[in-house]
């Protein structure tokens, strides 16, 4: 839910200026978030829902006409009462980007916070004379080409977590800025999820939830309920195939024709390590099946063969709060095509069931069989010559 408010300070000559508030259904930290032109833009209101959506309820205060740092200071103070009283013990959190950055250590320097994020701020000095001050956890997403000096200070504090990124230039004609691209701007969010969701305690059981994600593919097979356990537009990619979809159009689909009556009655999944962060799963498993029925979305347009498979698979699944974003998964594809005789099974380059066997095993024996072919290679050299 979104709704717009006033932030008025004490003072009858400071104008109020609107805030947006973005709220989730149920009681959740609170976060300031404060763009690199201190506005309301559809990018930074694009960014607040998606905070929603992982549980945090998200103030972004219009604080462009405000000039001179004192004021926005004290706004910012107004608009932390604001959201305090709206998340009430849940607590509140502050993120900058830019020059909402610097004010963001600011303010973190100087008012007590759950923690804070910032984006490329613009100000050095700011960082360095600020950080120390700052006693919450925070994590600053820096330029590589920041001085050295500043990196060094910055990680020598415990509470700091500093990350690195090659910067690109901003696509804007008309401005020098430099941004993140879309995959570092990825994986920047998903740091700052983690350490967000650490100092607030906003935390889910992320393994049950992909546990039961799983259950309603392949032990119920209900499309509406796996689809349930999905954000409003999620996207799933099977590497080897380029199967899945995007959005809930798309996979739904997908999964009611091409995935879920397309797994056979064999199929069985035998989980090997799973990895949780604060905001994904990274599950390593044995899926095996024997292949008495079409499966388009492993093996789209193979008829039945009857053979048995057994291949090791990787999902990386992130989460948005308590629901499924994205789902990557991995396996060989050549390792199946040779276990069904589709294709040649070439020794020590395309590996069958035993690349299974190995990893539920562990059998050191079966490694590094490429030492054979270098013995057979050598002593044939040794031949010629």
């Amino acid at each position: 839910m979104t709704k717009v408010l006033d932030i008025a300070t004490p003072f009858a000559n400071l104008p109020v200026v609107p805030a947006c508030l973005h709220s989730p259904a149920e009681p959740a930290p609170g976060l300031i978030l404060l763009s690199e032109q201190l506005n309301i833009s559809p990018s930074i209101e694009a960014e607040a829902d998606e905070l929603c959506q992982d549980g945090f309820t998200v103030l972004v205060p219009d604080l462009s006409e405000i000039s001179g740092q004192d004021k926005i200071m004290l706004y910012l103070s107004c608009a932390f009462e604001v959201l305090e009283d709206v998340v009430g013990k849940c607590g509140v959190g502050i993120i900058g980007k830019g020059i909402g950055a610097d004010y963001a250590l600011e303010f973190a320097s100087c008012k007590r916070l759950l923690c804070g994020v910032g984006y490329l701020p613009t100000n050095d000095s700011i960082v360095e004379k600020r950080i120390e001050d700052v006693s919450i956890p925070f994590a600053l997403h820096l330029s590589q080409s920041a001085p050295q000096r500043l990196l060094d200070h910055c990680k020598s504090l415990s509470h700091v977590k500093v990350y690195t990124y090659p910067l690109a230039k901003s696509e804007d004609p008309d401005t020098e800025t430099l941004l993140l691209d879309q995959a570092h701007k990825d994986l920047a969010y998903n740091r700052s999820l983690s350490l967000l969701k650490t100092a607030t305690r906003k935390k889910y059981d992320l393994s049950l939830l992909w546990d039961q994600h799983c259950h309603f593919e392949f032990e119920e097979k209900d499309v509406k309920k796996t689809l349930e356990t999905m954000v409003d537009e999620p996207y799933v990619n099977h590497i080897p195939t380029m199967t899945g979809g995007s959005g809930k159009k798309a996979l739904t689909e997908f999964y009611t024709h091409h995935f879920i009556p397309c797994n056979p009655p064999s199929t069985k999944i035998t989980p090997i390590t799973r990895s949780v962060t604060p905001t994904r799963v990274v599950d390593e498993f044995i899926f095996s099946f024997t292949h008495t029925c079409e499966m388009d979305w492993m093996l789209p347009g193979i008829a039945p063969t009857n053979k048995h498979v057994e291949i090791p698979m990787v999902a990386i699944v992130e989460f948005h709060g308590d629901k499924i974003a994205c789902e990557r998964i991995y396996w060989d594809q050549a390792s199946v095509l040779a276990q069904l005789g589709i294709i040649e099974k070439i020794d020590k380059v395309i590996r069958g069931r035993e690349q299974a066997d190995k990893v539920v095993e562990n059998i050191s024996s079966r490694a590094n069989k490429y030492e054979e072919g270098r013995g057979r290679m050598k002593k044939k050299h040794e031949q010629v010559g």
